[in-house]
């Protein structure tokens, strides 16, 4: 990717990006020390998988049901085995997180910085991107697989574009092939990265193709396809439950959904798409555009096009776009390298002044900077944890939140009223949205006659706190208020849990379910 040049580099290019480093540590050290408190719900789904595992029951949402309720496999085995050793869950998520962006950022800056001196002021706009990143630093603490993916998709892509001309690249393909295997076990969006690179190397030139691909495919398979062997084995499925539960059809409104999820983070610090575009087209004119910028474009193109057709995600500080940042990054230093890497002092220092300063307004924008709790995990911990200590163990409980709730009320046995950990719901063909939660991604499916059917002990309507049936979020929710079972056999209650405020609730936290009926014999109702 990177050509060496025995050009000498003055020691004041040298001190810019040096410089510019340091800065970029305080602003991320801003950034983790302001979201500190973040823990994302979803995290807690993990966690409850790991807690099962190191506690004998296997991988499993509900010890003695097999469904793969989760798309991270190696950072929950990874969270599994810190666990194991003594370690929470949940600070073990965050650690796993932690090392995986410094190790990143650590890459990022030997790797280029140290294999070239022809404009090495330059060679730290990646690093100093990612290292500013406040989505991946949201994310390392928010307890997710998205800083783990990442560091895999962004070595995989680096050793794949790196120097096809020499005598290492095959070398460098095996890599790429062992890191795109990882990416794909750590999220199966991987794929994406992997078939493009494979696509580049079938229609690449032909002297040593067969080989090429040989040393990119094998290591890839041979890691890959084991795994996929043992969950088919295991789960008896060709793929995740949660992509059933998630699946739904394609529809213009959910395309929108996509573009205005790209479109917010494209508007928001520091801006890297716009970075980018002037740029590009600057090299495209210059025709200085070579093979590994083409690559990386592609790269990333290709994984936005897969962004608008999921419909975006949910999910705050713009999660989805945690692998194309670094390449972003990379793709920036490759093309302004091109116009910049033998200017004038000053233009380097407006270089790095400008993107420290957008990297910098990130502290200012809610939309990055959430410096609070989640508040379905917040207020779903309160929920398990009164449920641990004043339910009796063993209790059927359906919810619609399966994180924190489930996580800290662990002896007890939930559906999933939106089917991410239940295969009857997940696999339910949805014909109409009916109510505004259900063209949220993921949150479209439900089952209020399933749930129904197999009279649960409590049902917590909505969210995390509950609600009542007269207020149903999801599609569980508002089947179960049409049906006559639910009035015949359950009873509103309600307790106060928190009188703190934490950004939540000022007069206390109410938290609201609704349990079955028991007769005089202490027997549940039919």
């Amino acid at each position: 990717m990177i050509m060496n040049n025995k050009a000498k580099t003055s020691p004041f290019m040298i001190t810019i990006p040096v410089a510019g480093i340091i800065i970029g540590i305080v602003i991320a050290g801003w950034g983790f020390y302001n979201n500190r408190d973040f823990y994302h719900d979803d995290a807690y789904i993990s966690l409850r998988y790991a807690y099962n595992l190191i506690n004998g029951h296997g991988i499993t949402w509900n010890p003695g049901e097999y469904v793969e309720g989760y798309t991270n496999f190696l950072h929950l085995a990874c969270i599994g085995m810190l666990g194991a050793c003594g370690i929470e869950l949940v600070p073990a998520s965050q650690l796993i997180n932690i090392a995986a962006f410094l190790a990143l950022n650590v890459f990022l800056v030997f790797y280029f910085y140290s294999r070239t001196l022809a404009g090495r002021a330059l060679t730290l706009l990646p690093a100093i991107l990612t290292l500013t990143a406040f989505p991946l630093i949201v994310w390392c603490l928010g307890g997710l697989e998205g800083p783990l993916f990442t560091l895999f998709c962004t070595l995989g892509v680096c050793f794949f574009a790196d120097r096809p001309e020499t005598k290492s690249y095959p070398r460098y393909l095996a890599c790429s092939g062992l890191f795109f295997a990882m990416a794909c076990m750590t999220r199966p969006d991987g794929i994406i990265f992997f078939s493009i690179s494979l696509l580049f190397l079938a229609i690449g030139r032909n002297t040593g193709k067969i080989k090429f691909l040989m040393f990119f495919t094998v290591p890839f398979v041979s890691v890959y396809a084991s795994y996929f062997v043992w969950r088919l084995l295991y789960y008896k499925t060709l793929l995740p439950n949660t992509f059933y539960a998630k699946a739904t059809d394609l529809t213009p409104a959910k395309l929108l959904n996509g573009l205005n999820y790209m479109w917010d983070y494209m508007t928001v610090p520091p801006f890297l798409f716009f970075l980018l575009l002037p740029v590009l087209v600057y090299t495209l004119y210059q025709k200085s555009f070579k093979r590994p910028c083409l690559y990386i474009l592609v790269c990333i193109l290709s994984y936005l096009l897969f962004i608008v057709y999921v419909g975006g995600d949910h999910m705050q500080v713009f999660r989805f776009m945690l692998p194309v940042i670094p390449l972003c990054g990379i793709l920036l230093y490759l093309t302004i390298n091109t116009v910049a890497a033998n200017s004038k002092r000053s233009l380097l220092f407006i270089v790095y002044a400008f993107i420290l300063s957008c990297s910098g307004l990130q502290c200012t924008y809610n939309d990055l900077n959430p410096r609070k709790p989640d508040p379905a995990a917040y207020l779903g911990a309160l929920a398990g944890k009164y449920i641990a200590a004043t339910w009796p163990q063993n209790s059927l409980i359906a919810l619609n939140t399966a994180g924190s709730t489930p996580f800290y009320a662990t002896h007890n046995t939930y559906i999933d009223m939106l089917g991410l950990n239940d295969r009857h719901i997940a696999r339910r063909k949805i014909s109409q949205y009916i109510l505004p939660w259900q063209k949220v991604p993921g949150h479209a499916k439900g089952d209020g006659s399933y749930v129904l059917d197999r009279k649960p002990d409590y049902i917590i309507i909505g969210g995390a706190q509950g609600d009542i049936i007269g207020r149903p979020w999801f599609l569980s929710d508002w089947e179960i208020a049409q049906d006559p079972r639910f009035y015949k056999n359950y009873r509103f209650h309600y307790v106060i849990l928190s009188n703190q405020e934490n950004g939540f609730h000022k007069r206390g936290y109410y938290f609201q379910y609704y349990q079955r009926i028991k007769d005089e014999n202490n027997k549940t109702a039919d």
